[in-house]
């Protein structure tokens, strides 16, 4: 109570968690935001891809180097 009295809404988990899933009075519940999930899911193919293509060409470069 005393986070959310300052505007604090918990840790990082807890605010991924919150953007993932809404409160929906006419269900009486949480309920996934698809579009936000498919948003995060995109970023981490993202990110994913971007770090194995920087892993791929430093070895690339690396071993041409050597060769």
């Amino acid at each position: 109570l005393v986070e959310a009295s300052e505007g604090k809404v918990g840790n990082t988990l807890d605010r991924l968690l919150l953007y993932c899933f809404h409160y929906d009075p006419a269900s009486k519940g949480y309920v996934v935001m698809a579009m936000n999930v498919m948003k995060l899911g995109g970023l981490t193919t993202i990110l994913i891809l971007g770090l194995f293509l920087a892993v791929m060409w430093k070895r690339d470069h690396t071993s041409s180097k050597l060769g």
